[in-house]
């Protein structure tokens, strides 16, 4: 069980790292990859719903301690997000399919940069921050939209060549 744990915390490591000192500093279109944001759609659509909500909690906190911004802006944006993408996968998106997939990676593109951009505003406006996000932030949520679709179209692509988890399953009588 602790074997879990520590691989658990490293692969949290790993996918936070790879996000903030490799793609952060690449071209435009690289950037706008969100890693973190690509494993939790995952985690929610293969694993236990515990993990997403663990990754998600252990992933905002770690991008707030790297951020300027005030302290919970990204715990609670990953944390509202990981809820969202659970509600929506259990009560409309059982099938396992490519689209349901890509749907769930777009809502959780959306609810992600709304929540982020909602309590950034509202920090702005109390006067916590002084960022504001401009009009150059809908050219970051479309590219990460698109960027979001190729990943999890090429993830699902993967999964499905090399596993069973995603094949659909017949029952015969």
């Amino acid at each position: 069980m602790n074997y879990k744990i520590i691989i658990f915390i490293l692969i949290i490591l790993l996918v936070f790292i790879v996000q903030n000192a490799f793609l952060d500093n690449l071209s435009f279109f690289f950037f706008s990859f969100n890693l973190l944001l690509i494993t939790l759609v995952l985690l929610v659509d293969l694993a236990d719903f515990k993990l997403a909500l663990w990754f998600s909690l252990v992933g905002g906190f770690l991008l707030d301690t790297y951020s300027s911004l005030p302290f919970g802006i990204f715990l609670l944006t990953l944390f509202l997000t990981a809820i969202v993408l659970k509600f929506l996968f259990f009560n409309f998106f059982t099938n396992r399919s490519l689209y349901s997939l890509i749907i769930l990676g777009l809502v959780a593109v959306l609810v992600y940069q709304g929540g982020f951009l909602l309590l950034s505003s509202l920090f702005y406006l109390l006067g916590f921050s002084d960022f504001l996000a401009g009009w150059s932030f809908i050219w970051l949520i479309s590219a990460q939209l698109v960027n979001m679709t190729i990943v999890l179209t090429v993830s699902f692509w993967l999964i499905n060549k090399l596993s069973k988890f995603f094949k659909p399953i017949f029952l015969k009588s």
